[in-house]
């Protein structure tokens, strides 16, 4: 499949889609999911965007790098590492890079003199992703999977999502909301997790990268980064521990939906058990699924089993619980 692609390439000049923007980005990432035109031989240039932007008012961040957020702000280089390596070897798995790999993803954080700003340019290295990934992959699928991925890093709507979305479940002051233009770019990034199981892997690395800056900060810190701003007393209420690093996983199949918890001001929680194993684990519901798939697992809840669903789900595995289950897909099943 690959070496057909790379023949019909030669046979025409790229057409080049250059991304200056976060709009740019989103714009040609909807045309991919809706099928919309997509040149069959393009070549992805970046320019100037993405890039990692952070701002942290307090005492310790005058022209100056605390070390307690040197760890994290590493983790978001591996997270790089990760996805580069999904993308071109098959699995996240570090060890698969070469050098010359990890010198052509290296971050430079950039501090400005005697200020509180660190912004790391990306687009250098999304541009050594794309060009790998055309290799590999259709044209479409290049598009899906690494605008996908540059949205994440670069924009700001899969971190306020995030945020939102912790704000609910530790019922602390919502000091985050989502724009209708956002909600709906939410929803087209979900289509494309569901396509590219990729971009989930990514999002669940990236959360957890922004849960370790957050937990770096001391009183009287501000941070500023992706779209959010929070005080120091607002980022502890919602991080949590870390304890291991768990595994990404995809678990789809037939389900009972045993409960549902609409409590939630982001989307809602579902309890559900597979039928072919038992498997048995709670699963949110984000705001940025349909309305039709939101309908079809509130039917089959409230035929109190009788009804089942196909469900598309991304959750990690720690040890043996299944954790930060998110539902990205639903079907109805056909009655034979």
């Amino acid at each position: 499949m690959a070496t057909q692609i790379r023949r019909n390439r030669s046979e025409a000049k790229p057409v080049t889609i250059t991304i200056r923007s976060t709009d740019e980005a989103w714009k040609w990432l909807r045309k991919a999911i809706e099928g919309g035109d997509v040149p069959d031989n393009i070549s992805l240039v970046f320019d100037g965007w993405p890039k990692f932007k952070m701002k942290v008012n307090g005492t310790d961040w005058h022209g100056t790098v605390p070390t307690r957020v040197m760890g994290p702000v590493l983790e978001i280089q591996k997270d790089l590492y990760r996805a580069y390596a999904n993308v071109c070897y098959g699995v996240p798995n570090l060890r698969r890079l070469k050098d010359d790999d990890r010198d052509s993803l290296e971050l430079i954080v950039e501090v400005e003199k005697s200020s509180s700003d660190y912004e790391a340019p990306l687009w250098k290295q999304f541009n050594e992703l794309a060009k790998k990934a055309i290799d590999k992959m259709s044209s479409r699928d290049v598009v899906i999977t690494i605008l996908g991925l540059a949205v994440v890093y670069g924009g700001v709507e899969v971190n306020k999502a995030w945020v939102a979305q912790r704000q609910d479940e530790t019922q602390t002051e919502k000091t985050v909301e989502l724009s209708k233009q956002e909600t709906e770019r939410l929803k087209v990034f979900a289509s494309a997790m569901q396509q590219k199981p990729t971009l989930a892997e990514a999002r669940t690395d990236f959360q957890a990268s922004q849960n370790r800056i957050l937990k770096t900060m001391k009183p009287g810190d501000k941070l500023e980064t992706k779209g959010v701003v929070l005080k120091s007393s607002q980022a502890s209420e919602i991080t949590h521990d870390e304890r291991a690093r768990s595994k990404v996983m995809h678990i789809s199949g037939n389900f009972r939906v045993l409960a549902n918890d609409a409590s939630k001001g982001v989307g809602f929680r579902i309890k559900v058990e597979r039928v072919n194993d038992g498997l048995t684990f709670s699963a949110d519901v984000p705001l940025e699924l349909s309305t039709d798939e939101k309908e079809l697992i509130q039917k089959a809840e409230w035929s109190k089993g009788a009804v089942l669903i196909h469900l598309d789900v991304n959750a990690s595995k720690l040890r043996d619980s299944i954790t930060n289950a998110v539902v990205f897909g639903a079907a109805a099943i056909a009655v034979k």
